[in-house]
C-alpha cells in the first residue's frame, strides 16, 4: 500500500488530496487497528468459553432422549451401560419407556447404549468405518475438495486485494480500505438468510450454482467501474460481492458435511485435509499474482491501476468457473460417502 500510494502520487497524480491517501504515517493506525481487532476476538472467545452453555449434560435435564436413556440406565444397571450417575431427575417421571419384557431387554440394552454413545453402534471397530486411505481413494473426496478450494480461494483472494483496487484503481480515499470490506461482510450477513431458504428449497448445489454466477458477474463488473465517476459504485458491488461469497462458502462446507455425514471419525482428517488444500492454494495464488505484478506493473504506477482491475476480475471468474465444472462432476453423484462394508 504505501508503494502504491506513494508511486501514485509522485507520478500519476489523482484528484484525491495527499491527506486522503495512505502514507507512512498511517502506520499507528493500522496497528493500532491491528491490536483491537485481536482484542475484540480475544474477548469474544473468552465470552463463549465463559457464558455460552454447551448442549451437554448439565442443560439437558428434562429432554425426553436424555430422561429415556437415564432412566434406562437406572433400569439395566452400570453393569449394561456405564454411566457416572444413574440418577433420574424428577422432571422426567412423565417420560415412559418402552415395552421391558425380558425377551426385548437386549433390545433394550442397545436402545440405551446407542442413546449414550451413538458412535458405538454406527461406527464401532467391527463396522468398518471409512479410514483416510479409503478418503484417499475416493473420487468425490477430490471434487468436493475442488469446489471448497475453489470457493475459500476467491473470497480469500478477492478481499486482500479489493482494498487496493479501491486506492489504487478506482481512487477512492483512504478511509475506503476499511468501507470496502464493511461491505462485503455485510453483504455475507445478509446473504446467509439467503443462502439458508435457497438451500431449503432447491438444495445446496443450485445454491452453489447461482452464488457463483453472482460473484462472477459482479467480480467482472469491478473491471468497469473504475475512475471517473464510478468509483463509489464498487461499494454496492462490494455489497452484492459478499452474497455472492456467503453463497458458496456456506453450499461448500455443507456439502463437505454432507460428504463426511456419519463417518465422523475420519472427519477430522477431512476437514483438515481440505483447509490445508485452501490455504495452500490462496498462498500460492497470492505469491503468483504478486510476482506477475511485479513484472507486469514494474515501477509504472500508471499501469498499477490495470493490474489490480485483472486481479479483482480475472481471479474469481477462473475460480468460480472451475468450481461450477467440478459441480456439474457431481451431478447424479451422491455426496454422502458411505461406510465400507
Amino acid at each position: 500500500v504505501r508503494h502504491s500510494s506513494s508511486s501514485s502520487s509522485s507520478s500519476h497524480p489523482t484528484t484525491i488530496s495527499g491527506s486522503q491517501q495512505i502514507s507512512p504515517e498511517d502506520s499507528d493506525v493500522f496497528r493500532t487497528l491491528g491490536l483491537v481487532a485481536v482484542a475484540v476476538g480475544w474477548c469474544a472467545g473468552a465470552f463463549t468459553l465463559c457464558f455460552v452453555k454447551e448442549n451437554g449434560r448439565g442443560n439437558q435435564k428434562c429432554d425426553p432422549r436424555f430422561c429415556t436413556k437415564q432412566k434406562l440406565e437406572a433400569l439395566l444397571g452400570a453393569s449394561d451401560v456405564p454411566s457416572p450417575s444413574s440418577s433420574v431427575p424428577q422432571c422426567c417421571s412423565q417420560t415412559s419407556l418402552p415395552n421391558m419384557s425380558p425377551n426385548r431387554r437386549p433390545a433394550v440394552r442397545a436402545i440405551s447404549l446407542q442413546l449414550r454413545h451413538p458412535s458405538v453402534l454406527l461406527l464401532g471397530p467391527s463396522s468398518g468405518g471409512m479410514t483416510w486411505k479409503d478418503w484417499l481413494r475416493n473420487s468425490t473426496f477430490y471434487k468436493v475438495g475442488v469446489v471448497y478450494m475453489f470457493a475459500r480461494l476467491v473470497v480469500n483472494v478477492s478481499q486482500t486485494y479489493l482494498p487496493f483496487y479501491a486506492l489504487v484503481s478506482a481512487k477512492l480515499p483512504k478511509s475506503s480500505v476499511a468501507v470496502v470490506p464493511l461491505f462485503v461482510y455485510l453483504g455475507q450477513l445478509i446473504g446467509s438468510y439467503f443462502v439458508h431458504r435457497s438451500n431449503s428449497w432447491g438444495g445446496i448445489r443450485l445454491t452453489f450454482a447461482w452464488s457463483a454466477v453472482v460473484v462472477i458477474g459482479f467480480s467482472v463488473a469491478l473491471y468497469f467501474l473504475s475512475g471517473g465517476g464510478m468509483g463509489y459504485s464498487i461499494f454496492t458491488v462490494a455489497f452484492v460481492d459478499g452474497i455472492g461469497f456467503a453463497g458458496v462458502l456456506i453450499s461448500a462446507m455443507a456439502m463437505e458435511s454432507d460428504m463426511i455425514g456419519s463417518n465422523t471419525d475420519t472427519g477430522a482428517f477431512v476437514y483438515g485435509a481440505l483447509s490445508l488444500l485452501d490455504k495452500l492454494s490462496s498462498g500460492l495464488a497470492i505469491v503468483g499474482i504478486q510476482c506477475w505484478g511485479s513484472v507486469v506493473v514494474g515501477s509504472d504506477a500508471r499501469a498499477a491501476g490495470g493490474y489490480y482491475r485483472l486481479v479483482v476480475a480475472g481471479v474469481p471468474l477462473g475460480s468460480m468457473t472451475l468450481a461450477l465444472l467440478a459441480l456439474f462432476s457431481l451431478q447424479g453423484t451422491e455426496l454422502r460417502v458411505q461406510a465400507k462394508k
